[in-house]
């Protein structure tokens, strides 16, 4: 049996064959368990004694094959079993022999037949002989993991026995208070759900800190392991163990995060906590005034000296990788996601002003990333209140000469320009030229081929996230960004300078499209470089850059502009990917196929049979591994299962967890089949039937992804999967037998969703889910009709997320976090859109039933600024949507709900201003005459907004209900009074969404014949001039647009040439591009 078990371990293939196979003859001897124990027990070779106590483990497992030995020898093999565990002197081994011995605990406690272990654990446990007693709790604790249940019923004397045992340890930081704190871990499952164990656990929780404290010191690797106390009980069920003691915990990991005498890892894994708890108990933590001392924490790390100036990360999504610093700005991170910001910036701001005065580098360092961090979180607040003061320090930070500071600054104002929308775009013109000049510097700089360290991704990043909220306002500065940009390209530049301004001009592409064409043969002439050749080594990185630069420009240029390349741009990508395995090369050839097909449309069709072998193979492939040894078993012994002989069933994929752990995803290949997924929902979506014959199998593979381990891969399969349906029912539209398979498909589609929206504990997979429920209903609508299972299942998940009941809102009844409100917000939005797929009666009567639900989200509390008026907004915009489907019902509702939003229009907070205008305005539009009594209050309110508003969304919305209120019932207005009021606020600032409703509402008066317009002719057409020409108006505005125009032009021709020379000539010239009249 040795020398079989030897020739497993071999490291050559042939010899390690050899050994299986003689393995697999020996399992088949009755003699075989008796030759494994002798191994087991006398063997000198620690590895072939682990290896045969995990055989006997696996062959034990199935208790069918314990059972079929005979009683007296199992009586023998136990009994030898506990002598070797005893007398076993290699840890490892001993971990394996007590996992074995778990293996048969399932087995003999329920019938009571192995009363000598309960014995020996008795009297190991409590002995006074050091050496027995760890022991004893050693293997309590690997049992404990392994086989928890077994022992539940005897919970209660075990707590006690641990609080016992700790209370006699004079020493805190022996190994058997290690040992007893790790047993308390892992009996977690029989804890939780009991208040008098919870009590008992509770009261134990000082001396698990004394202990602790002691080993950080003696023993810090235990003391690591013992953390995860902390971590085990700050589950929700688990959290009433905490809770009495939460402001020594805090205080007690406060002082372990900035003991600098103690190992880092145990400080990083002491401020995790941290970060935990306020996630999930900001609110409790804010009651007690806990904030100001982890702030003081926080802020004092924040501000240290890195080991390396030039290489230092503020963030993270490696654990292994985590950081002091990296620590504290996810703990200020949740804490500025989860706090109030009211009362969260006063704290704040007053560190950072004392910070960026200071004459330390360090100092100023730790104010910058803090502005930069609370930016996400208390952007309501900042934008309204102190967005004046932050753009200020920024400015100064991004002009300091020490790297160290800039490189913050620059983050921060990177963080500005993503989270401070719309109001910090104001300050791009004065903010973009310091970024364009810094660009500038590094052409010089950079010519040294240096990396030049974090502080260029953040030089980048700023001016990445400005491109992309300032979008076409970035007009005046393109030109300056190209030429700062593409010399970086190609060498002296470093390889990662160069991958960074590839990918600022694909931003720079996607914000001002075809204003990036004067600069686009020269930024070709450079991208050549990177895509004709075959890239080997550090140049796959610029390939795969260069890829997606070319992506951005087919998608963004213009289908004119790109179609002369469009052909060879496929042609590329397909050579590529047939001469290389590397995923990323793959990734990006498969995200050019599909911004192709943007250009191509269905004219791809001839190219799809040469693309989607390739995308298909992809989505079906295994995803690579990396696999470590394990902590108890060795990671390359052959597999078990097929050794052994066993039928396992599913108790037995329990064993295995821990291996299981120890397996990772290559994220490069998750990544490339999520670009795959993303690439066929775009493909289907534009190359139209030319798809249809990779639908069916693209949906089948999608389908299987939606289980996947990576939530990226089951969002994108989510997205790809709902486009599937809504290619499908183009498809079949002239087909009345494909309603029903339609409705099949769709329906499971739906009821899968429904089970990930319920299941799964990713906030983004669960949105994508909901956002699929809306846009099937947006788009089959009508067809769904029929389907109860559709709207069963509908109905019924939009209700579970409105009542927290989906494992995502887990802590949803006490800590909503941002992306668990903004779940519940795109679950509300589903119910609009079931209108579409029944009648008004039927959605009017689900509307009804959801009101309440929905009215729990609109009663915001008053100490909330940010997400609560955030969620409000939305609800309102809800109810909004919901008027058209709510039709002639919608008088049921005006009681209820036109009070409140008429108070509401009058909120603080300008999105809820806006959604509340809004909301009026449909209700009077489709409420028709049930409204009129209600018309002289709605003016007054207009006129109070349009005299008084600063808000422009605010001002274009009330335009918007005044517009509405024109279409219904124009002759019971008093059009003298309010006519010049309206005109003078066109054209539209910024909601251009309600340009269809003011000039619908300017058509129908001109047909009416309304003589108070006439003296605002040359004005009215100017704004419409204007709104077809800046407003990037979609096919509904554009044709209202173009009838009001055409209209005008037959009634009103001298007037509307006035209007248009009053105009700049490039706008006259993109009008005679419309053809709205030959005079243009």
């Amino acid at each position: 049996m040795e020398n079989t078990l030897r020739k497993l371990l071999s490291s050559e293939k042939q010899v390690m064959d050899e050994g299986t196979k003689e393995l697999k003859e020996i399992l088949q001897s009755p003699n075989s368990i008796a030759s494994l124990c002798s191994v087991l027990g006398t063997c000198k070779d620690p590895e072939l004694r682990q290896y045969a106590a995990v055989i006997l483990k696996k062959s034990f497992s199935k208790q069918a094959n314990w059972e079929h030995i005979p009683g007296d020898t199992r009586k023998e093999i136990k009994a030898g079993i506990l002598e070797t565990l005893i007398n076993e002197p290699e840890k490892l081994v001993k971990n394996s022999i007590a996992q074995l011995i778990g293996t048969l605990l399932k087995h003999e406690v329920p019938a009571n037949r192995w009363p000598e272990f309960s014995n020996f654990l008795q009297q190991s446990t409590t002995s006074s002989n050091v050496s027995e007693q760890e022991l004893g709790f050693y293997t309590l604790s690997v049992l404990l993991d392994v086989c928890p249940m077994e022992f539940l019923n005897h919970a209660k004397s075990f707590t006690l026995l641990f609080a016992n045992v700790l209370q006699a340890q004079t020493d805190k930081a022996s190994h058997v208070s290690s040992l007893v704190i790790t047993c308390m871990i892992h009996f977690s499952a029989a804890i939780k759900n009991d208040r008098e164990l919870v009590s008992l656990y509770a009261n134990l929780l000082p001396m698990v800190m004394e202990v602790i404290k002691a080993l950080s010191v003696k023993r810090p690797e235990h003391a690591l392991d013992a953390l995860d106390f902390f971590y085990e009980y700050s589950e929700k069920d688990g959290f009433p163990v905490l809770m009495p003691h939460i402001e020594t915990l805090v205080q007690f990991f406060l002082v372990l995060s900035s003991d600098g005498s103690i190992s880092e890892e145990i400080r990083i894994k002491a401020l995790g906590f941290l970060s935990t708890l306020v996630k999930v108990k900001a609110k409790a933590l804010t009651k007690k005034n806990l904030i100001p001392p982890i702030l003081s924490v926080l802020f004092e790390l924040m501000c240290s000296k890195p080991e390396d100036d030039e290489e230092e990360e503020y963030f993270t999504s490696d654990p292994e990788e985590d950081t002091l610093l990296t620590c504290a700005c996810e703990t200020l991170d949740n804490i500025a996601l989860s706090v109030d910001a009211k009362k969260l910036i006063g704290p704040v701001m007053e560190f950072v002003r004392n910070a960026i005065m200071s004459a330390n580098p360090y100092q100023k360092k730790g104010g910058y990333l803090t502005l930069g961090i609370v930016s996400q979180g208390c952007e309501a607040y900042i934008r309204r209140h102190c967005l004046q003061e932050v753009v200020d320090c920024v400015q100064m930070g991004v002009a300091e000469p020490h790297p160290v500071v800039r490189a913050a600054a620059l983050f921060a104002l990177g963080q500005f320009a993503e989270y401070l929308q719309p109001e910090i775009s104001v300050h791009g013109p004065k903010l973009l030229p310091i970024l364009i000049s810094q660009i500038q510097e590094l052409n010089e700089v950079g010519k040294s081929g240096e990396s030049l360290g974090k502080r260029v991704d953040r030089l980048f990043y700023a001016v990445e996230r400005f491109a992309e909220n300032l979008e076409e306002e970035l007009g005046p500065f393109t030109e300056a960004l190209v030429n700062a940009c593409l010399p970086l390209f190609q060498a002296p530049y470093s390889l990662h300078i160069r991958q960074l301004s590839m990918s600022c001009i694909a931003t720079l592409a996607g914000s001002v499209k075809e204003g990036i064409m004067p600069y686009f043969p020269n930024i070709m002439n450079q991208l050549n470089a990177y895509l004709i050749n075959k890239a080997e080594g550090d140049d796959i990185s610029l390939q795969v850059e260069a890829l997606d630069t070319l992506g951005a420009m087919a998608r963004n240029v213009g289908e004119d502009n790109f179609r002369p390349l469009a052909l060879e741009s496929v042609q590329l990508g397909l050579t590529l990917i047939q001469s290389t395995d590397d995923p990323d090369i793959k990734k990006s050839c498969f995200s050019l196929f599909a911004c192709v097909s943007c250009v191509l449309k269905d004219n791809m069709g001839n190219l799809l049979q040469d693309i989607m072998p390739f995308i298909i193979k992809s989505l079906q492939e295994e995803v690579p591994t990396d696999q470590d040894s394990g902590a108890g078993e060795r990671s390359n012994f052959p597999t078990l299962d097929a050794l052994c002989g066993a039928d396992l069933d599913d108790d037995d994929d329990e064993d295995d967890e821990d291996y299981c752990d120890d397996i990772s995803v290559e994220n490069d290949y998750v990544e490339e089949k999520e670009e795959a997924c993303l690439a066929l929902g775009e493909l289907a979506s534009n190359t139209g039937q030319a798809f249809f014959p990779y639908l069916e199998t693209s949906f089948s593979e999608v389908y299987k992804l939606l289980e996947f381990n990576s939530c990226d891969v089951r969002k994108a399969a989510l997205e790809a999967a709902f486009q599937f349906c809504i290619s499908f029912s183009k498809f079949t539209e002239a087909d009345i037998q494909g309603d029903e398979k339609l409705k099949q498909v769709v329906a499971n589609l739906v009821v899968k969703a429904a089970e990930l929206i319920t299941k799964d504990d990713d906030s983004e997979v669960v949105q994508a889910a909901l956002e699929g429920y809306q846009l099937i209903c947006k788009e089959i609508g009508v067809r769904l009709k029929g389907s109860d299972v559709i709207k069963e299942t509908l109905v019924k998940t939009v209700k579970d997320v409105l009542n927290n009941k989906t494992e995502v809102q887990g802590w949803g009844e006490e800590d909503e976090e941002e992306n668990e409100v903004e779940v519940g917000d795109t679950a509300a939005y589903v119910i609009p859109a079931l209108a579409n797929i029944m009648d008004s009666n039927e959605f009017a009567d689900i509307f009804s039933s959801m009101l309440d639900l929905l009215d729990s989200r609109l009663k915001a509390k008053d100490d909330d600024e940010g997400s609560e008026e955030y969620s409000k907004a939305n609800t309102i915009g809800v109810i909004a949507e919901s008027m058209p489907g709510l039709g002639v019902h919608v008088p049921k509702f005006i009681d209820k709900l036109f009070p409140y939003l008429l108070n509401e229009s009058r909120n603080e907070d300008p999105d809820v201003r806006n959604n509340a205008l809004f909301c009026i305005g449909e209700m009077a539009y489709h409420g028709k005459e049930s409204m009129f009594p209600h018309y002289t209050t709605i003016l007054g309110l207009l006129s109070q907004v349009l005299s008084s508003e600063g808000n422009s969304n605010v001002m274009d919305n009330a335009c918007g209900v005044l517009a509405r209120l024109l279409l219904v019932h124009a002759d019971g207005l008093p059009l003298a009074q309010i006519l010049p009021t309206f005109v003078v606020q066109l054209p539209l600032k910024e909601d251009f969404s309600e340009d269809k409703w003011v000039f619908r509402a300017l058509g129908h008066l001109y047909q009416l014949q309304v003589v108070y317009l006439l003296p605002h002719n040359v004005k009215i057409l100017k704004a419409a001039l204007i709104s077809i020409d800046q407003h990037s108006p979609d096919e509904e505005t554009s044709d209202v647009l173009r009838q009001f125009l055409t209209m005008m032009i037959g009634s009103f021709p001298d007037d509307f040439n006035v209007a248009l020379s009053e105009l700049p000539q490039n706008v006259v010239n993109k009008l005679n591009s419309l053809n709205l009249n030959n005079s243009v």
